[in-house]
């Protein structure tokens, strides 16, 4: 039977893929109505078929906003409840992805006796120093840790009042799960991991990185894509790039807060010709890239529990464009590893990163990819589909 969902999501759509793969699989049989961020809706309605509808709405950083953002922040979207009360349409389950979305779309289940799916893709709560300097001192320090840990009891109260509530819990790994069945009453949790469609990595010609940056043939290229935020290792990794022979390169790809850092740190230490930035490409061109390297880099630093526990997007897309890894030794990443011989685990330290890659690479790739194949058959989006679709079922 047909459900109507509306589907409540605090950022813009076209880059959270996740929340596309859940939209484009629900959509094939109900009827899906996004109620999100900053968006554009002529664009992003390109992304779905006929049984998506969006609607967009600007939200600024006022200072009213960021008053709010920092301190009571599972309250900042609650003009989402009103967007999804005066639709004019009658929802089946009203669908909140992650924490700060959570109050309006419970309040929307309420009123409108509607059924609350809770997707919680992180620790929210956990994830909330990653929004503050890790080294301030002196004043700056006690207030931004008065900060945290306000905004941290904020939202558990609110996470503890709502879960007796929510009809369905889904998060992205076995961790997530089993601490918010600890910490909470779920009434039914399910496991649905972010990981690439079957068919999203194109066999397409791999960028000749030896070409492009006017590398030796003997060049190893190492490539990490991603966020260039904290948490990620990203200091750690280049030290470890340092620390080994001149012929192993570095491809970072991607953006962030860190990135202005990284490319001055890399002036001065005079690494310039071994690390090379590239800014986010398409979805559709990324695999190129991936593919042109020798191995994947994924590090995790476990500053907090949410990271702790974090099953990284992208391990799984290296091993879609069937490339070795060299990853931090989580949780998480030890389930794939334990099953998959697809690379090398490694503590966060520079020294011990450097080995790892310089072990991973005195094999050659396709002496992994036979692991490789077998990983990317298991860790594919198509495998989550017929587990998605029960959600909605009564």
């Amino acid at each position: 039977m047909m459900k109507r969902v509306a589907m409540l999501l605090n950022g813009p759509i076209k880059n959270d893929y996740r929340v596309i793969k859940v939209i484009e699989t629900l959509s094939a049989s109900h009827k899906i109505h996004l109620f999100y961020i900053n968006g554009n809706t002529a664009e992003d309605a390109l992304l779905f078929n006929q049984n998506v509808k969006l609607t967009a709405v600007e939200h600024t950083a006022s200072l009213w906003v960021k008053v709010i953002r920092h301190s009571l922040f599972c309250y900042e979207f609650n003009f989402l409840k009103k967007l999804v009360l005066s639709s004019g349409e009658r929802f089946d389950h009203i669908w909140a992805n992650d924490l700060p979305t959570l109050f309006p779309a419970y309040a929307c289940s309420k009123k409108m006796n509607s059924r609350l799916v809770y997707d919680s893709h992180e620790i929210y709560t956990e994830t909330i120093n990653q929004f503050f300097p890790r080294h301030s001192t002196g004043l700056k320090k006690f207030l931004f840790q008065t900060m945290i840990s306000f905004m941290r009891n904020h939202g558990l109260r609110i996470e503890h009042k709502i879960f007796p509530s929510v009809d369905k819990f889904l998060t992205v790994n076995e961790s997530l799960l089993h601490h918010f069945i600890e910490r909470n009453t779920v009434k039914e949790g399910f496991v649905i991991m972010n990981l690439p469609k079957k068919n999203q990595t194109k066999k397409i010609d791999p960028i000749d990185f030896k070409v492009k940056f006017n590398w030796d043939s003997s060049s190893v290229i190492s490539i990490y894509q991603g966020q260039l935020n904290e948490g990620r290792g990203l200091q750690l990794l280049f030290e470890a790039i340092q620390l080994l022979p001149n012929h192993f390169k570095l491809v970072v790809v991607g953006n962030g807060s860190l990135g202005n850092t990284l490319r001055e740190w890399s002036v001065k230490q005079k690494l310039t010709k071994r690390i090379k930035f590239i800014e986010t490409v398409p979805l559709s061109e990324l695999s190129a890239y991936t593919s042109g390297a020798d191995l994947g880099i994924n590090l995790l630093e476990k500053f907090n529990l949410s990271k702790e526990y974090a099953s990284p997007n992208k391990l799984f897309e290296y091993i879609h464009s069937e490339i070795p890894v060299v990853a931090s030794d989580t949780i998480e990443n030890q389930r794939v590893f334990d099953s998959y011989a697809i690379g090398q685990l490694t503590g966060n330290k520079p020294e011990e990163i450097a080995t790892a890659i310089l072990e991973v690479s005195k094999q050659k790739k396709t002496a992994f990819l036979e692991a490789i194949l077998l990983a990317k058959s298991h860790y594919q989006w198509d495998n989550q589909v017929e587990l998605l679709n029960s959600v909605l079922i009564e």
